[in-house]
């Protein structure tokens, strides 16, 4: 197995299955020592979170499924990508939809990037070192 990296950054995951965030949770632990996953079970809990001062946003990325409970991901999308201050925080669709519209619209939302989950763990984990080589490696974040 390849040596991992120790990333420091903040993964803001939003996630309403427990089995899709507790298997983000694992691989990323495995891949991206040092990162800090914390999860969301709704979108308003994110907006909550996001509402606290002082809530320090450099090195967070947010990766959010598009099927939430309450305002959906697109809603919550829309919401942080219109505000003055969250808006500079990046957003990482990760949903199991490959639904033309749900692509087409998180992109009009201003997502940063629309990623399906894998099926399969071991690409669960491919994608989780490439999750950990660009976002929480080589993307250099507003401070």
């Amino acid at each position: 197995m390849k040596k991992s990296k120790a990333y420091h950054r903040r993964i803001l995951l939003v996630e309403d299955r427990v089995e899709d965030a507790t298997l983000f949770k694992i691989v990323m632990g495995e891949v991206a020592p040092g990162a800090e996953v914390i999860l969301f079970t709704s979108g308003d809990a994110l907006l909550r979170f996001l509402e606290v001062p002082p809530i320090v946003r450099s090195g967070q990325v947010i990766f959010m499924d598009l099927n939430l409970p309450g305002p959906s991901g697109i809603d919550c999308l829309s919401i942080i990508k219109k505000h003055p201050v969250w808006r500079e925080i990046p957003v990482v669709v990760l949903t199991s939809s490959v639904a033309p519209s749900d692509i087409s619209r998180a992109y009009a939302s201003y997502a940063n990037s629309y990623i399906q989950k894998p099926l399969e763990v071991e690409d669960f984990r491919k994608l989780a070192r490439t999750i950990g080589d660009y976002w929480l490696g080589a993307v250099t974040f507003s401070v």
